[in-house]
Parts: structure tokens; C-alpha cells; sequence
């Protein structure tokens, strides 16, 4: 059994940095202080007057919902790297397959990356559609493919 911890695939320098960039995505996030802020205003939804200014009404349920997406995201993430390190520390006893905790490792890792490219995409423009055209220019049909 000692050899296998050698074979395995995931090491425990690249779940450390996983763990580091699941840490520094939480605290650019600030998902603690997003999380207060949407119980802050899911309480305001509770007031009897709420919904005297609809569109005031409506902004702030919008923003309940962008922030509850940020936060479930984050959790998601959170679960992922979880799974490995008990995957992880469960091979280390040779109580899981090493194949268990690469899989786990790879879901974790597309998990945290998505959500990192997601963070790096968080204008209100960035949420919207887009079409485009391209058309061929001078040069005959060779220019059309």
C-alpha cells in the first residue's frame, strides 16, 4: 500500500492548491458579507409596505437572485474540494480507489474554474446576448470559407 500513495495522480501539492484557490475565490467573493446582505434584503421582502414601489420591489428581488447564485456557486465549489480531500485522505488509508478521488478531483476542479471564469465575466453587460455577423470582404470565393 505504501507504494500506491507514490502512484497516485492527485498529489497533495495540487489538492493544496486547489484548496488555496478555493480560499482566495471565497475572499474576493466576500460571500460571508454577500450572504448577510441577502438575508438582509430577503427580510425587507417580509415589510408590509414591500411592494408599495414595485420596481424598487422588483430590483431588489433581482439582486437576491444574483447574489443567491453567487453564493449556491461558491458552495458548490465549496462541497467539491471537500469531496476531495476525504476522497484524498480516505486513499491515504487505502480505503478509496485512486480513480475515485481523480474523478473527484477533476469535478472539483472544472467546478472552481468555471466559477473563477464566471467571476471574471460579472458586468451586468456580460449577462447579456449577442449576435454577429461576419461577411466576406474582397477576394472572391476563396473569402466566403
Amino acid at each position: 500500500m505504501g507504494s500506491q500513495k507514490y502512484n497516485i495522480m492527485v498529489t497533495s501539492e495540487q489538492l493544496k492548491e486547489l484548496v488555496k484557490r478555493q480560499e482566495t475565490l471565497g475572499k474576493h467573493l466576500n460571500v460571508e458579507a454577500m450572504t448577510m446582505q441577502a438575508q438582509e434584503e430577503e427580510e425587507k421582502t417580509q415589510m408590509p409596505d414591500f411592494w408599495d414601489d414595485a420596481k424598487k420591489a422588483e430590483a431588489i428581488l433581482k439582486q437576491i437572485k444574483i447574489k443567491k447564485t453567487w453564493i449556491d456557486s461558491f458552495q458548490e465549489v465549496v462541497t467539491a474540494v471537500d469531496d476531495v480531500k476525504v476522497l484524498f485522505d480516505f486513499y491515504a488509508e487505502g480505503e478509496a480507489e485512486e480513480s475515485d478521488v481523480e474523478s473527484a478531483y477533476k469535478l472539483a476542479f472544472t467546478t472552481l474554474e468555471d466559477l473563477e471564469f464566471k467571476n471574471m465575466l460579472d458586468s451586468e453587460e456580460d449577462q447579456l446576448n449577442c449576435v454577429m455577423e461576419i461577411n466576406p470582404g474582397a477576394g472572391g470565393t476563396e473569402s466566403q470559407d
